[in-house]
């Protein structure tokens, strides 16, 4: 494709040649203040302080999801083409390929972290209740950890699946 995708806080995506010329720009109804993804088939998936999702493919709209609250968290894709993203109402959302909702894990506080996805299929995210937590691809519980503060960063995963994450105590939190 050979494009650079940057969203903006006047709400749009703006694409970007190899040298820096636009080549397209799309427009929302919120400001982009997250990183896109882009799915195998070219589509780029990004959020919005609109609270909603959109999939963008050759510059016209494939699909757009709305949630409650705006939305910080950069979308991450997994391989069988699964969107997680998290948003100011406290969820992490699952949707499928085509942006109906798979299903949605409620936490106690915004999640403005965006998830981490490992090999097997885990899906790792803070929430600003404090908590790390990991899931399931189906969306189901499998522990979580509460930290000395919110947490606003996003996970990192290591080579040998560690786990890393800050939290807003200044704290660096490993798990392996």
């Amino acid at each position: 494709m050979g494009q650079l995708f940057v969203g903006t806080t006047g709400a749009r995506l703006i694409a970007l040649d190899l040298v820096g010329n636009v080549v397209g720009q799309f427009p929302v109804t919120g400001g982009v203040r997250s990183s896109a993804a882009i799915a195998a088939d070219g589509t780029v998936v990004f959020a919005a302080d609109d609270g909603a999702v959109y999939a963008v493919r050759a510059g016209r709209l494939s699909w757009k999801f709305q949630t409650r609250r705006p939305i910080w968290s950069s979308p991450a894709i997994g391989a069988d083409g699964t969107v997680y993203v998290g948003s100011d109402d406290g969820a992490l959302y699952a949707l499928d390929g085509n942006g109906k909702l798979k299903w949605g894990y409620q936490t106690e506080g915004p999640v403005s972290s965006s998830p981490a996805l490992t090999a097997n299929g885990t899906i790792f995210f803070g929430s600003q209740d404090s908590k790390l937590y990991a899931v399931s691809s189906d969306g189901q519980f499998i522990w979580e950890h509460t930290t000395g503060g919110p947490i606003h960063s996003s996970p990192a995963i290591g080579a040998f699946g560690e786990v890393a994450i800050t939290s807003r105590d200044g704290r660096l939190y490993v798990f392996h």
